[in-house]
């Protein structure tokens, strides 16, 4: 079994701030993408709570897990849309069947 690994991150946006988030999100999706290790990355938004969304990504690695997360595509990201969120959560899981 490989031993990718699994991360689940949610996060709510600022009152009045969803559509700035995902906008800013969208970007860093579409560069981390193309990040070595990457094998999925997807942005999906609440369908009861539209300032509530969820990133579901799988990474080759934790290392390279590690790397995207010291990386351009998330220091951008950091700069433009970090300060509109409210909430954070993150979870890492590894796949056992």
């Amino acid at each position: 079994m490989p031993d990718h690994l699994i991360v689940i991150a949610q996060a709510r946006a600022k009152r009045g701030s969803a559509e700035a988030l995902i906008a800013a999100q969208r970007k860093l999706v579409e560069a981390t993408r193309r990040a070595p290790g990457c094998i999925q990355y997807d942005l999906h938004r609440s369908t009861d709570k539209s300032d509530v969304v969820l990133f579901v990504e799988t990474w080759e690695s934790e290392a390279a897990w590690n790397r995207h997360m010291a990386g351009a595509a998330i220091d951008e990201f950091r700069r433009t849309g970090g300060h509109l969120i409210g909430e954070f959560q993150l979870q890492t899981f590894r796949k056992i069947a």
